[in-house]
Protein backbone atom coordinates (compact mmCIF):
# COMPACT_ATOMS: atom_id res chain seq x y z
CA UNK A 1 0.00 0.00 0.00
CA UNK A 2 1.71 3.17 -1.15
CA UNK A 3 -0.53 5.77 0.50
CA UNK A 4 -3.31 6.17 3.06
CA UNK A 5 -5.93 6.45 0.30
CA UNK A 6 -5.52 2.71 -0.31
CA UNK A 7 -3.54 2.68 -3.54
CA UNK A 8 -1.54 -0.52 -4.10
CA UNK A 9 1.10 -1.24 -6.72
CA UNK A 10 1.18 -4.80 -8.03
CA UNK A 11 1.78 -6.75 -11.23
CA UNK A 12 -0.58 -6.45 -14.16
CA UNK A 13 -0.46 -10.23 -14.63
CA UNK A 14 -1.86 -10.60 -11.09
CA UNK A 15 -4.97 -8.44 -11.61
CA UNK A 16 -5.14 -8.04 -15.40
CA UNK A 17 -8.22 -10.13 -16.19
CA UNK A 18 -9.76 -10.20 -12.71
CA UNK A 19 -13.49 -9.56 -12.44
CA UNK A 20 -13.26 -9.16 -8.67
CA UNK A 21 -10.29 -8.24 -6.49
CA UNK A 22 -10.15 -8.93 -2.77
CA UNK A 23 -7.16 -7.75 -0.74
CA UNK A 24 -6.38 -9.31 2.64
CA UNK A 25 -4.01 -7.40 4.90
CA UNK A 26 -1.63 -9.09 7.32
CA UNK A 27 -3.85 -7.96 10.23
CA UNK A 28 -6.75 -9.99 8.77
CA UNK A 29 -8.81 -7.09 7.37
CA UNK A 30 -10.20 -7.65 3.89
CA UNK A 31 -11.17 -5.08 1.28
CA UNK A 32 -12.57 -5.16 -2.20
CA UNK A 33 -10.44 -3.28 -4.72
CA UNK A 34 -10.72 -1.89 -8.22
CA UNK A 35 -8.09 -1.53 -10.92
CA UNK A 36 -7.22 2.15 -11.34
CA UNK A 37 -4.62 1.64 -14.05
CA UNK A 38 -2.63 -1.11 -15.68
CA UNK A 39 0.18 -1.29 -18.17
CA UNK A 40 0.86 -4.69 -19.75
CA UNK A 41 4.23 -3.73 -21.33
CA UNK A 42 5.71 -2.94 -17.90
CA UNK A 43 3.56 -5.53 -16.06
CA UNK A 44 2.61 -2.90 -13.46
CA UNK A 45 -0.90 -2.25 -12.17
CA UNK A 46 -2.35 0.20 -9.69
CA UNK A 47 -5.39 -0.83 -7.66
CA UNK A 48 -7.35 1.05 -5.00
CA UNK A 49 -9.06 -0.39 -1.96
CA UNK A 50 -12.75 0.43 -1.76
CA UNK A 51 -13.90 2.14 1.46
CA UNK A 52 -10.31 2.26 2.69
CA UNK A 53 -9.87 3.53 6.25
CA UNK A 54 -7.11 6.06 6.87
CA UNK A 55 -5.21 3.84 9.33
CA UNK A 56 -3.73 1.68 6.60
CA UNK A 57 -0.10 0.60 6.89
CA UNK A 58 1.96 2.03 4.05
CA UNK A 59 5.42 1.43 2.63
CA UNK A 60 8.07 3.84 1.45
CA UNK A 61 9.51 3.50 -2.02
CA UNK A 62 13.29 3.27 -2.08
CA UNK A 63 15.76 3.88 -4.86
CA UNK A 64 16.41 0.70 -6.82
CA UNK A 65 19.18 2.49 -8.72
CA UNK A 66 21.09 2.70 -5.41
CA UNK A 67 21.07 -1.10 -5.08
CA UNK A 68 24.38 -2.78 -5.74
CA UNK A 69 25.22 -6.34 -6.58
CA UNK A 70 25.50 -8.21 -3.27
CA UNK A 71 23.03 -5.98 -1.35
CA UNK A 72 20.55 -7.93 0.76
CA UNK A 73 16.84 -7.89 -0.12
CA UNK A 74 13.64 -9.38 1.31
CA UNK A 75 10.77 -10.65 -0.87
CA UNK A 76 7.28 -10.83 0.65
CA UNK A 77 4.34 -12.68 -0.83
CA UNK A 78 1.98 -15.61 -0.68
CA UNK A 79 3.78 -18.44 -2.48
CA UNK A 80 1.62 -21.46 -3.17
CA UNK A 81 -1.20 -19.81 -1.16
CA UNK A 82 0.89 -19.62 2.02
CA UNK A 83 0.20 -16.12 3.32
CA UNK A 84 2.74 -13.79 4.83
CA UNK A 85 5.86 -15.55 3.56
CA UNK A 86 9.23 -13.84 3.46
CA UNK A 87 12.41 -14.91 1.70
CA UNK A 88 15.82 -13.37 2.12
CA UNK A 89 18.49 -13.06 -0.52
CA UNK A 90 20.81 -10.71 -2.29
CA UNK A 91 20.90 -8.75 -5.51
CA UNK A 92 22.55 -11.04 -8.02
CA UNK A 93 22.41 -8.59 -10.93
CA UNK A 94 20.68 -5.44 -12.11
CA UNK A 95 19.26 -4.30 -15.44
CA UNK A 96 18.41 -7.91 -16.30
CA UNK A 97 16.35 -8.40 -19.47
CA UNK A 98 13.78 -11.17 -19.74
CA UNK A 99 13.11 -10.21 -23.37
CA UNK A 100 9.51 -9.27 -22.52
CA UNK A 101 9.63 -5.91 -24.26
CA UNK A 102 11.31 -2.53 -24.41
CA UNK A 103 10.92 -1.83 -20.68
CA UNK A 104 12.85 -4.80 -19.30
CA UNK A 105 14.98 -3.59 -16.37
CA UNK A 106 14.75 -6.28 -13.73
CA UNK A 107 16.53 -6.81 -10.44
CA UNK A 108 17.81 -10.38 -10.29
CA UNK A 109 17.82 -11.84 -6.80
CA UNK A 110 18.38 -15.22 -5.23
CA UNK A 111 15.54 -14.52 -2.77
CA UNK A 112 12.90 -17.12 -3.57
CA UNK A 113 10.07 -15.77 -5.72
CA UNK A 114 7.60 -18.58 -6.34
CA UNK A 115 4.07 -18.72 -7.76
CA UNK A 116 1.99 -16.46 -5.52
CA UNK A 117 4.83 -14.03 -4.78
CA UNK A 118 4.07 -11.98 -7.89
CA UNK A 119 2.93 -8.47 -7.10
CA UNK A 120 4.50 -8.48 -3.65
CA UNK A 121 7.19 -6.06 -2.51
CA UNK A 122 10.95 -6.52 -2.72
CA UNK A 123 12.50 -4.59 0.19
CA UNK A 124 16.02 -3.29 0.77
CA UNK A 125 17.52 -3.49 4.26
CA UNK A 126 16.20 0.01 5.08
CA UNK A 127 12.66 -1.35 4.81
CA UNK A 128 11.99 0.49 1.54
CA UNK A 129 10.32 -1.11 -1.46
CA UNK A 130 12.85 -1.33 -4.28
CA UNK A 131 10.88 -3.57 -6.63
CA UNK A 132 7.81 -5.69 -7.31
CA UNK A 133 8.29 -9.48 -7.30
CA UNK A 134 7.57 -10.50 -10.87
CA UNK A 135 9.04 -13.67 -12.32
CA UNK A 136 11.21 -16.71 -11.89
CA UNK A 137 13.36 -17.85 -14.77
CA UNK A 138 14.58 -21.41 -15.08
CA UNK A 139 15.67 -23.53 -18.02
CA UNK A 140 14.03 -26.54 -16.34
CA UNK A 141 10.68 -24.73 -16.20
CA UNK A 142 10.89 -24.10 -19.94
CA UNK A 143 11.58 -27.77 -20.60
CA UNK A 144 8.80 -28.99 -18.31
CA UNK A 145 6.02 -26.43 -17.86
CA UNK A 146 4.32 -28.62 -15.25
CA UNK A 147 7.33 -28.43 -12.92
CA UNK A 148 6.71 -26.14 -9.95
CA UNK A 149 9.06 -23.24 -9.35
CA UNK A 150 9.78 -24.44 -5.81
CA UNK A 151 11.58 -27.52 -7.05
CA UNK A 152 13.75 -25.97 -9.72
CA UNK A 153 16.83 -23.78 -9.64
CA UNK A 154 16.48 -20.44 -11.30
CA UNK A 155 16.64 -16.70 -10.85
CA UNK A 156 13.94 -14.45 -9.47
CA UNK A 157 13.34 -11.02 -10.91
CA UNK A 158 11.61 -7.87 -9.70
CA UNK A 159 10.53 -4.69 -11.45
CA UNK A 160 12.69 -1.72 -10.44
CA UNK A 161 11.33 1.25 -8.49
CA UNK A 162 12.63 3.59 -11.19
CA UNK A 163 10.11 2.06 -13.59
CA UNK A 164 7.40 2.12 -10.93
CA UNK A 165 7.92 5.78 -10.03
CA UNK A 166 8.20 7.01 -13.62
CA UNK A 167 5.07 5.24 -14.79
CA UNK A 168 2.82 5.08 -11.74
CA UNK A 169 3.71 7.20 -8.73
CA UNK A 170 4.75 10.48 -10.35
CA UNK A 171 1.56 10.76 -12.44
CA UNK A 172 -1.50 11.22 -10.28
CA UNK A 173 -3.78 8.24 -9.77
CA UNK A 174 -6.70 10.24 -11.13
CA UNK A 175 -5.19 10.39 -14.61
CA UNK A 176 -5.93 7.98 -17.46
CA UNK A 177 -6.46 4.33 -16.56
CA UNK A 178 -3.68 3.29 -18.91
CA UNK A 179 -0.34 5.02 -18.72
CA UNK A 180 1.27 5.79 -22.08
CA UNK A 181 4.83 4.57 -22.57
CA UNK A 182 7.35 6.66 -24.40
CA UNK A 183 8.89 5.24 -27.55
CA UNK A 184 11.55 6.38 -29.96
CA UNK A 185 11.36 5.45 -33.63
CA UNK A 186 14.55 5.65 -35.67
CA UNK A 187 14.27 5.72 -39.42
CA UNK A 188 16.99 6.01 -42.01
Amino acid sequence: IINRDGYILTNNHVVGDATEIKVKLSDGREFMAKVVGKDPPTDVALIRLEKAPHDLPTVALGDSDALEQGDFVLALGNPFGLSGSASFGMVSAKARSLQNGPFDDFIQTDAAINPGNSGGPLFNMKGEVVGINTAIVSPMARESPKTTAATIPGMACGITTYLIVCHWVAPTASEASRMPNGTVRITS
